[in-house]
C-alpha cells in the first residue's frame, strides 16, 4: 500500500490522513512517524542527479535508439515517461506535443493529474527526434504509439533502463539515474535559461508551485516556448 502511495505521490495527502488518524499521538511522535514516510519517499524515489549541459549531451548523443529519443524529450519537453510511452502520432503539432494520456502499470489511462493534461512546445531537437522516429516505424496511423516494441505495443521501461540508460551512464561515467530523475534536468535546465517557476509548472504538468502562485499567476505560451528553446542551446550550444 505504501509503495502504491508513494508512486502515485500522494505524500502529502497520505501523510495528513496518518496524522489525523493518530489523535493519541503526542507531537513528537507524529513528526517522528512523518519523517520516517518522508524518508521511504525519498528512498524509493531517489535524489535529483547532477549533470551538466555538456553531460546530458554526451548521454543523449550516446543513447541508443529509441532511448535516445524518449530521454530528448523528456529533459527538453518534460514527459513522464508513461507520457512517452503513450504518445500517439496524432498528438504531435507542428509547434507542439498534445499530452492526454500515459501508459501506467500496463494500461492506458488519463494524465496523472488534471494538469498533466497540457500541450508542450517543441524545440529542434524534438523535432529532429520525432522525425527520426517516423522514419525508423512502420506504425505511422494517428491512433499507433510514437514508440512502440515490433509488434505495435507499448514500450517497456524497465528493459529500456536495463539495456539501454544503464550501461550508457556507466560508460561515460555519469551518475546512475532512473527515467523519472531524467525528468527533473528539465527543472533544473529551466531554471538556468531563467524560466519563471509558472513556466517550468506549466511545461511540467505540475499542478502548483505553491497555492498563491497557482491561483493568481498564469504562463504565456511565448514564455513556455522560449523555456524549452532555452534548454535546447544549453545542451548543444545553438
Amino acid at each position: 500500500m505504501l509503495k502504491r502511495i508513494l508512486h502515485r505521490r500522494q505524500f502529502v495527502t497520505f501523510t495528513a490522513v496518518f496524522v489525523s488518524s493518530s489523535t493519541k499521538a503526542s507531537a513528537g511522535g507524529c513528526l517522528r512517524k512523518i519523517l520516517r514516510l518522508e524518508f521511504a519517499c525519498l528512498a524509493y524515489y531517489g535524489g535529483n542527479i547532477t549533470m551538466t549541459p555538456a553531460d546530458i549531451r554526451n548521454l543523449l548523443e550516446a543513447l541508443p535508439s529509441p532511448t535516445n529519443a524518449i530521454a530528448t524529450l523528456m529533459i527538453n519537453g518534460s514527459l513522464r515517461f508513461g507520457e512517452v510511452a503513450a504518445l500517439r502520432w496524432k498528438r504531435i503539432l507542428k509547434d507542439r506535443i498534445q499530452i492526454q494520456e500515459r501508459f501506467y502499470e500496463g494500461e492506458f489511462d488519463d494524465t496523472k493529474t488534471d494538469a498533466g493534461d497540457r500541450e508542450i512546445p517543441l524545440n529542434a531537437a524534438m523535432r529532429k527526434c520525432l522525425e527520426a522516429a517516423w522514419k525508423d516505424t512502420k506504425y505511422r496511423k494517428p491512433d499507433d504509439l510514437v514508440f512502440c516494441a515490433r509488434n505495435g505495443a507499448p514500450i517497456n521501461r524497465r528493459n529500456l533502463l536495463k539495456r539501454h540508460l544503464k550501461p550508457t551512464l556507466e560508460k561515460l561515467k555519469l551518475p546512475h539515474c532512473t527515467f523519472h530523475e531524467l525528468r527533473h534536468l528539465h527543472s533544473s535546465l529551466s531554471m538556468r535559461t531563467g524560466a519563471s517557476p509558472e513556466v517550468t509548472r506549466d511545461n511540467m504538468g505540475h499542478s502548483t508551485v505553491d497555492v498563491t502562485q497557482n491561483i493568481y499567476t498564469g504562463t504565456w505560451w511565448a514564455q513556455r516556448a522560449a523555456a524549452v528553446e532555452g534548454i535546447s542551446n544549453l545542451i548543444w550550444g545553438e
